[in-house]
């Protein structure tokens, strides 16, 4: 059987109500415009296990005659890169929850009565999958709530650009915000609602992506897929390292007998 994550979010207790809510990562593209284009935010059902963060930095070596070491100026930073892989997937705790159906309890009835006949005039006992195989099997469930190439083509569309009519170039890939909470960053952990970002909304541009499909629907849908992204950081102009100075407005509150 299939992983069924919750689809409800645990609610928190008095000990760590301070915590805040549980929120889950949020990919978001940025429009010409310079603001969040309010009809892409897309969330991920399920936060990832674990997140790389990577950082180079490039110094020098001075070598001095005389000197036993080497004197290091630093040049310039490298590429910021954040990395990680997503499970995605709609299969949850109400994965095998029927919906109504008027006809559920006709579809019974017919078999019953069909059984009875087979068996008292015909001697043929009629088992529940050749019923199914007679009248259908989609009586009560709906197994496209659980296709996923929508959230796939999503990630797919980060990566490329827009064209105008005639085939010239209109725009690159989307510039991309990341909403991780305080884990990357000291951007909040939530789209603004006014769509606007600041000086300390970090950008990026999705380097790599791969799909991996680990389950399919029997119309060969994808189910549940293992998703690697791998962004860079992007930048117009330099920032400092005040840049990862919490926003006092955004601290999070402390709480009492862990502080």
């Amino acid at each position: 059987m299939s992983r069924r994550p919750s689809s409800v979010a645990a609610q928190p207790t008095a000990g760590d109500r301070n915590l805040g809510k549980l929120a889950r990562v949020t990919i978001a593209k940025v429009g010409p415009n310079g603001k969040i284009n309010t009809d892409s935010i897309h969330p991920l059902r399920l936060n990832p296990e674990s997140i790389d963060d990577e950082k180079t930095s490039n110094w020098v070596a001075n070598q001095i005659p005389g000197q036993s070491n080497p004197i290091f100026q630093w040049v310039s930073g490298g590429p910021r890169v954040v990395s990680f892989d997503a499970l995605v997937t709609k299969d949850t705790s109400d994965f095998l929850i029927l919906k109504d159906n008027p006809l559920g309890k006709l579809k019974d009835k017919a078999f019953n009565a069909i059984g009875a006949i087979a068996s008292n005039f015909l001697g043929v006992t009629v088992t529940a999958s050749t019923f199914d195989a007679l009248v259908g099997t989609d009586i009560g469930q709906d197994g496209t709530d659980l296709n996923i190439g929508g959230d796939l083509d999503y990630f797919r569309s980060l990566q490329y650009p827009t064209y105008e009519e005639g085939g010239r170039l209109a725009t690159s890939p989307p510039i991309i915000v990341l909403y991780f909470g305080s884990t990357l960053s000291q951007e909040g952990s939530d789209p603004p609602a006014h769509g606007i970002i600041n000086a300390k909304t970090d950008l990026w541009i999705l380097l790599d992506l791969k799909i991996k499909i680990t389950k399919q629907l029997p119309n060969l849908a994808p189910m549940e897929a293992v998703v690697s992204f791998r962004f860079n950081q992007y930048t117009t102009t330099s920032f400092g390292s005040n840049h990862f100075v919490p926003d006092p407005s955004r601290r999070v509150p402390k709480v009492p007998g862990l502080t």
